[in-house]
């Protein structure tokens, strides 16, 4: 496990950041996670576009978030946040043409970059519970610098990718391929990669092979929601009526004066039944 360095310096702009929708010159578009934007057991769709590093010592670069987008089934945004790792001294950082969707100017905390951690966390806790759709998402599974593989322990991963194995006779096509052969759309006219546009094309890929009817689900899960709420009201039914005197009576493990003043009403309620009634 990474030790996490933080410099003064990131302290204090991390306390000074807004982690609401940001529209700085970050490209990322909501930089705090919307889990109301969830329902229960709804699939999650994620992309991730990379940041490298390089280890002192070590001949090849390793990668990392640089952003990561998390949809609904809707196609609405939950998570769109570039993800800053402090500096540490022995990592060196690669950065990569802007066109690969991960610039340094995003990485900065005033143009609405979020702590790598804070950003691993959430999509932890978005993902935990859930089928997670990638498209040819091998390095998306092992991009998580602090948490690891740990992320998806209890996760469902479906790759889109091998959903469409063999389209155009290619064993693993890419996701342009697959959203202009199936979908009728073109990806990244800019030549720019937007994780936001990819993901949103592997979340159409995916219910266009297993369609999610969202709007039912919403009403399953509502109806379900009345039949509990039924139950704790009845429940909270039989207790008031026993507090009220309406259910059984219990004056076990009660002490001291609490145990006598019911032994006293209990025998002046036999004395009361128990005794004649003298006629005049």
């Amino acid at each position: 496990m990474p030790v996490i360095v933080v410099k003064a310096v990131d302290l204090e702009v991390s306390a000074k950041q807004s982690t609401s929708q940001l529209t700085t010159p970050g490209r990322a578009t909501q930089t705090s996670p919307l889990y109301h934007k969830l329902i229960k057991g709804e699939p999650v769709f994620l992309d991730i576009e990379f940041q490298k590093y390089k280890i002192d010592g070590e001949l090849k670069q390793k990668h990392r978030i640089g952003r990561v987008t998390c949809l609904n089934t809707a196609g609405e945004t939950v998570l769109d946040a570039d993800a800053i790792y402090p500096r540490e001294a022995n990592i060196k950082k690669c950065w990569q043409p802007a066109e690969f969707g991960v610039t340094a100017q995003g990485l900065l905390f005033e143009n609405g970059g979020v702590a790598a951690h804070k950003v691993e966390g959430w999509v932890a806790n978005i993902v935990k519970n859930r089928t997670v759709v990638v498209h040819g998402g091998t390095h998306d599974l092992t991009s998580f610098y602090y948490k690891g593989y740990d992320v998806w322990t209890k996760s469902t991963m479906v790759d889109t990718q091998d959903i469409y194995s063999g389209l155009r006779g290619r064993s693993r096509p890419g996701l342009d391929i697959c959203a202009s052969v199936e979908l009728g759309i073109s990806l990244r006219k800019g030549g720019e990669h937007c994780p936001v546009e990819d993901a949103d094309a592997t979340r159409r890929l995916y219910l266009k092979a297993y369609p999610y009817d969202r709007r039912v689900e919403v009403e399953k899960q509502k109806e379900n929601n009345k039949g509990h709420e039924g139950t704790k009201t009845d429940r909270g039914s039989k207790a008031a009526g026993t507090i009220a005197g309406k259910g059984p009576q219990h004056t076990g493990n009660v002490s001291g004066s609490a145990k006598k003043r019911a032994r006293n009403r209990a025998a002046r309620a036999a004395l009361a039944v128990e005794q004649p009634i003298e006629k005049e």
